[in-house]
């Protein structure tokens, strides 16, 4: 996080003060409208990233690195401030290995995650245009808005398939509000299209109101349905989420 300060500090310092590339009839300044679309990673940083046994109000989440895609929508109304609203979206795998390890599953189960951690933020606020000559711009965001964040279905089940019994734990789906500082840069390859490229961190307190979880074991006697136990584990468990992410994408300007 304070390398991510840091870098949009200097990347301040570096604007042109004198203002001299306001405004030029072919330069990116003119373009007052700009939508983008952007691919890249996204890395788990804080409780996101982290594997271990939580106590009982927390939780990790055994997230690796993943898909993380963007669109956005910004209008420049002042020569250097404009409004800026995203759309950001990560996919996750959950780290079954950690996972396995955190909790002592034995060698003779296997842990199973079904789908991956999705990461949903919805943001808009503020936005510096910083231009450094007639192609080139520097876009620094501080966004803030709605962090929704899906954990996927867990499963631990037996090698032995002759064995049926296996747990499946489910949590609830979680939403805060959290916030984006990002910076992009824009260089114009054409009269109304620009390439980018972007580094953002997205911060938020998730807390997941609660979760399920099912065992089922073998069936009793010569029943041939095995028996399923539902239950409620746990209410109100907070993970602190931050996102890095890297990405690059173009963008239409108007």
């Amino acid at each position: 996080m304070k390398q991510i300060l840091l870098l949009l500090g200097f990347l301040i310092f570096l604007h042109p003060a004198d203002g001299q590339y306001r405004y030029g009839n072919n330069s990116y300044q003119k373009k007052r409208f700009s939508f983008s679309f952007n691919l890249g990673v996204g890395i788990p940083m804080q409780d996101f990233a982290k594997g271990g046994h939580p106590d009982s109000t927390h939780a990790v989440g055994y997230a690796n690195p993943g898909f993380h895609f963007e669109v956005c929508i910004s209008y420049l109304f002042l020569d250097y401030v404009g409004v800026a609203a995203t759309l950001d979206n990560s996919l996750c795998p959950l780290n079954t290995g950690a996972y396995a390890s955190a909790y002592n599953v034995p060698d003779s189960f296997s842990v199973s995650a079904q789908g991956n951690h999705y990461i949903a933020s919805y943001l808009i606020g503020p936005y510096l245009n910083l231009p450094v000559n007639n192609k080139f711009n520097i876009e620094i965001k501080a966004l803030g808005g709605l962090v929704s964040a899906t954990y996927p279905d867990i499963t631990i089940q037996p090698n032995d398939f002759n064995n049926p019994t296996f747990q499946e734990f489910k949590y609830a789906h979680a939403q805060n509000f959290g916030y984006m500082l990002s910076a992009c840069g824009k260089f114009m390859v054409q009269q109304n299209l620009a390439l980018t490229a972007t580094v953002s961190y997205t911060s938020s307190q998730i807390v997941y109101p609660g979760g399920v979880f099912e065992v089922t074991t073998p069936p009793i006697l010569q029943s041939l349905t095995p028996r399923t136990y539902t239950g409620f584990s746990f209410t109100n468990m907070d993970m602190q989420l931050g996102l890095l992410s890297f990405t690059v994408g173009a963008a239409l300007c108007f």
